[in-house]
């Protein structure tokens, strides 16, 4: 009967788990074994300390394993000039201001040599000045999906060039430029395009409303993040994205709040109607934006990340009326939303029924359970949870302060909301003790506890559960549950 170790697949899989040094000496245990590791250790190659670089023999000899290259250090130019990695789909880049700093006038090279494989490319480093080899470079990427720019200050001539070239990713085919009449013809013809764009601190210098309508659009673009980007507090950025419909995802910050009612009005009119999923993340974003944004998307929402804004009574009327949102919605994230009482999660769990996962700050046991119908023997007190696809829920059950903790009423009280926990079938993270920054809430909270007595069995039948916390500060796994149990 053969190991299964003994199978090729159940060694890749067992090499996914594996750190670097683990899957080396896994390598060297047979041939067969190192056909299998090899290929783990080689997939991703970081270049950062120059004493301790590959050498230019070692990554042809194994350049159809290396997926992935991490440049974080300066480096001989003939590193520059790789070629034939066929496999090469991510380039991560980082840049040491004021250390030792990458020849960035070699890199283009490299990503034009790899122009047929790369998917993924990510610049970070304080910069004031990018080379425009790189931007070049990257417009002649075929397959290029994703780039994220951290930390970078760009002229606008700067921006002209990067933008121009993410509008030709795609294009070009065998080496030639292949260009299409229109974006629209662009599309028809499969080619893939630039599908998202992360600015992350990115700063834009010298930048004026009036030259946005020299921008190039970007038809394919489908997920659009800006983070904490203080240059960008500009007007005109919405109108630039408009010229960017098909997104689906936004993800902002609060640092670009300037620009949140020309967004709101863009949307209520009808543009980027493939948006199903918004993050918003700050103040800047009131209840009223939130409700006016919800109740205009044209198509369902999947996901809402309104984390640490003013989401509210009017923006979670709109999203639990409407039913194309609330039967739809497979992530929520309320967390640091003062104004989201726990009523209105019991309601979002009692209504919404493939919700995945759902991040809140509070909920309390008497909106959970009929406290008018306590029998112990009772299985489904108070209104029944239909989000039984449910895999994460990070929140803090509140148990009241009413009953002693040493009570018999204390401990029936939390052994229902156990019990309820229990129903939960496919649930992977359970947080029910999680801490939060609303102090007037916070003080007030009697946490539950996984004392042996206290429900914690109920669990035991949560089959997928990897991790259990009712305490900030202490996760279980389900092994610590069962040895908890048995002590």
């Amino acid at each position: 009967m053969i190991h299964p170790l003994g199978l090729p697949e159940i060694r890749a899989r067992v090499a996914a788990y594996l750190d670097i040094r683990d899957a080396i000496n896994c390598a060297c245990v047979s041939k067969d074994w190192n056909s299998t590791f090899i290929e783990h250790v080689w997939s991703h190659i970081s270049l950062e300390v120059p004493s301790h670089l590959p050498t230019i023999q070692q990554i042809q000899a194994h350049s159809s394993h290396i997926r992935t290259i991490s440049l974080r250090s300066v480096l001989p130019d003939d590193y520059y000039l790789l070629d034939n990695l066929h496999r090469l789909h991510s380039l991560q880049v980082a840049h040491r201001h004021g250390g030792m700093e990458l020849n960035l006038a070699f890199l283009g090279k490299l990503i034009e040599n790899h122009s047929s494989s790369l998917e993924q490319f990510e610049l970070s480093g304080r910069m004031s000045h990018v080379p425009h080899s790189i931007f070049n470079a990257l417009g002649t990427c075929r397959h290029l999906k994703s780039i994220v720019l951290h930390n970078l200050i760009l002229t606008l001539e700067d921006l002209q060039v990067f933008l121009i070239n993410c509008a030709n990713i795609g294009r070009r085919n065998g080496g030639t430029e292949n260009r299409h009449d229109n974006d629209d013809d662009l599309q028809r013809s499969g080619h893939g395009g630039l599908s998202s764009l992360v600015l992350d601190a990115v700063r834009i210098s010298r930048y004026d409303s009036d030259d946005v309508s020299t921008l190039p659009r970007l038809p394919n673009l489908e997920y659009l993040t800006i983070t904490e980007s203080p240059g960008m507090l500009v007007n005109g950025l919405t109108t630039y994205f408009t010229h960017c419909p098909n997104v689906k995802l936004f993800h902002w910050t609060e640092a670009i709040r300037l620009e949140v009612a020309n967004w709101v009005e863009q949307i209520e009119s009808g543009m980027w109607s493939d948006l199903t999923f918004l993050d918003f993340v700050g103040q800047g974003f009131g209840d009223n934006e939130l409700f006016r944004m919800i109740e205009n998307l044209r198509l369902p929402l999947e996901k809402l990340r309104a984390e640490s804004t003013s989401f509210g009574r009017d923006s979670f009327k709109s999203l639990i009326s409407l039913e194309r949102h609330y039967t739809n919605l497979r992530e929520l994230n309320l967390s640091g939303c003062w104004d989201v009482t726990s009523g209105m999660i019991q309601q979002i769990m009692t209504k919404m029924p493939l919700l995945e996962s759902l991040s809140a700050d509070y909920l309390c046991v008497t909106d959970v359970l009929d406290a008018s119908n306590m029998d112990r023997n009772s299985e489904d007190n108070g209104q029944e949870w239909i989000c039984k696809n449910i895999r994460t829920l990070r929140l803090c059950i509140n148990l009241g302060g009413e009953f002693d903790p040493s009570s018999q009423e204390y401990d029936e009280r939390q052994r229902h909301v156990y019990r309820r926990l229990s129903n939960l079938e496919l649930i992977e993270i359970l947080e029910v003790g999680r801490s939060f920054l609303d102090r007037n809430r916070r003080d007030s909270v009697q946490r539950m506890d996984s004392r042996p007595n206290s429900g914690l069995e109920y669990l035991l039948s949560l089959k997928r559960l990897k991790s259990f916390s009712c305490d900030p500060n202490e996760y279980l796994t389900m092994r610590d549950i069962e040895l908890r149990i048995g002590e």
